[in-house]
């Protein structure tokens, strides 16, 4: 999102990213589960940020064990991942823009 700023200045922030949330539908499912593995068996591409949500153990590989704790959480047998809940965000960016006139 950025934000135009009349002081001659525009502010970038990125949206927080929900690890789980490899569809990026912003809800965690059984469907980032077969996301996850349809990505695995080579029918879908996922992008860097796609696999980066759903690299739920933290391990920095997108597994079929990030499939199953995803799984696991949904059911209830876990209650967070040990990734956290939400991917690090990059801090604002201040950029000038043009005065108005």
């Amino acid at each position: 999102m950025t934000l135009s700023v009349f002081l001659g200045v525009s502010v970038s922030t990125a949206a927080a990213q929900l690890y789980g949330d490899a569809d990026g539908d912003d809800d965690v499912t059984i469907l980032d589960v077969t996301t996850i593995q349809r990505a695995l068996a080579d029918v879908i591409q996922l992008d860097e940020d796609a696999q980066k949500r759903g690299d739920v153990d933290a391990d920095d590989e997108l597994t079929i064990l990030d499939a199953t704790m995803i799984q696991r959480y949904l059911v209830g047998v876990i209650n967070q991942f040990p990734s956290g809940e939400f991917l690090p965000t990059q801090a604002p960016t201040i950029a000038p823009t043009e005065a108005p006139t």
